[in-house]
């Protein structure tokens, strides 16, 4: 955030100016508000507008909806400048959280995936094994494999493959969990919805993207993708995230149309 207000007051040759303010209302917290949105007016009055001035009002917004809890007396040392301890961190300075055991980073919520499966992210367990599992919408298991991670206590970069081939459903889930060494029970699993692209079209290649325009139905965009109307079920599973019911879309909604 306060790089975007740093860049901002730059380009507008106010830097200087706006720095110690903008930071001194940060540091006090929401009852400081105020202060930022002078910082702002005072922008108005000496021309620093158009897209410049977009970015400070964004910036000094954010200020604004900083949550109370991150910010208030008491709360410990989170940065060190090598010099000094018990310093608390101002927030543009605490504004990265700690790491779960287990974070899947690719594929996304909803996101069309391929054949295989191609899974990323950070993660940490018993030995540095972790384990990744597909399943379709009804709960049966289409892959699974082991995966390394960190060890114990050390987060590290993990990847893996699953090959589906063609799943019975359009839509299934992604868990990567570590396995109990006491019970065998799972622990830390992190689950993923997504959606099989070779089960929408085989062979998938992936997606174009279409803007909704008023008149349309997903049966009109079949026709115009590809030549038959009653191939609108497709889009519609490629889009179930974004649509309840294949009558009603809207103007405006970007669907993917998978190719």
């Amino acid at each position: 955030m306060l790089a975007r207000l740093s860049w901002a007051c730059r380009t507008a040759g106010r830097w200087p100016v706006y720095r110690t303010r903008v930071r001194l209302a940060v540091q006090a917290g929401i009852g400081r508000r105020r202060q930022a949105i002078g910082a702002e007016r005072e922008a108005v009055r000496t021309g620093a507008a158009g897209a410049v001035l977009g970015r400070l009002l964004v910036a000094v917004r954010a200020v604004e909806r900083y949550d109370k809890a991150t910010f208030r007396p008491g709360l410990p040392a989170i940065v060190g400048d090598g010099n000094r301890t018990g310093r608390l961190a101002v927030p543009w300075e605490a504004v990265v959280p700690g790491f779960p055991p287990i974070s899947v980073r690719q594929p996304l919520a909803y996101d069309i995936v391929d054949d295989p499966v191609m899974v990323c992210g950070i993660g940490t367990g018993f030995e540095g094994q972790i384990i990744a599992r597909v399943l379709d919408s009804g709960g049966s298991q289409i892959a699974k494999v082991p995966v390394r991670a960190g060890g114990t206590g050390v987060w590290g970069n993990y990847s893996a493959a699953l090959a589906i081939g063609v799943p019975a459903t359009a839509q299934g889930t992604l868990e990567v969990f570590e396995t109990s060494q006491e019970d065998g029970s799972e622990l830390n699993s992190v689950v993923v919805p997504i959606t099989f692209g070779p089960a929408l079209l085989n062979p998938y290649r992936g997606f174009a993207q279409y803007t909704v325009v008023s008149g349309d139905s997903l049966s009109s965009i079949a026709t115009k993708y590809y030549g038959n109307a009653s191939k609108w079920t497709i889009i519609f599973e490629a889009n179930r995230n974004q649509i309840q019911d294949p009558n009603r879309i809207f103007a405006g909604q970007v669907l993917r149309i998978p190719q």
